[in-house]
């Protein structure tokens, strides 16, 4: 993704949001979305959701999720919400996990390490934790937004996406 995706963030935090279908071969630890600031080694700030539905956000809040996990081969909606308060842990538009904790220090650009300076951001791969990227995954949808969504707005992206009637192709005119 562009290098510049994070860096207008404020204090309203973001939302990562994607449709994701992990096959069998696809490791847990896998990431799914990642933003760090170093390109061979990573380094804060960052943030990252992998395959076995934990994100963080620079080291400082963990949110796992192990009573849920994403089924394989199956398409499925995650949205993970980050502000100064705590980040949220959504799966097909239900919250599923959430950790209350001051990141305030995270948006804050007078620090060097403050999540708007990560460049380096990626679908499918990542630096954090030295895993592979992801194996035979597909993606739809993904949306960074630049505030933190309500659990109403991400269930609505989810229903939207889920309520949608696919458009038949039009008939070619003889």
């Amino acid at each position: 993704l562009p290098a510049d995706t994070l860096s207008t963030l404020s204090e309203k935090g973001f939302t990562v949001s994607m449709w994701v279908n992990a096959s069998l071969n696809t490791m847990a630890q896998s990431t799914l979305f990642e933003a760090n600031s170093g390109d061979s080694k990573p380094s804060t700030p960052m943030t990252r959701i992998s395959a076995n539905l934990s994100c963080q956000i620079n080291a400082g809040s963990y949110v796992n999720s192990s009573d849920f996990e994403l089924k394989r081969n199956e398409w499925h909606h995650v949205a993970y919400s980050v502000n100064t308060k705590g980040v949220k842990l959504y799966l097909d538009g239900t919250l599923v996990r959430s950790t209350s904790k001051d990141l305030s220090k995270c948006f804050d650009t007078s620090l060097s390490n403050c999540i708007q300076n990560a460049t380096n951001i990626s679908i499918g791969s990542g630096l954090i934790y030295g895993n592979e990227d992801v194996r035979d995954v597909k993606f739809d949808d993904v949306a960074v937004y630049s505030a933190a969504l309500s659990t109403k707005q991400i269930d609505e992206i989810y229903q939207q996406d889920t309520l949608k009637d696919p458009q038949p192709e039009p008939e070619p005119e003889p």
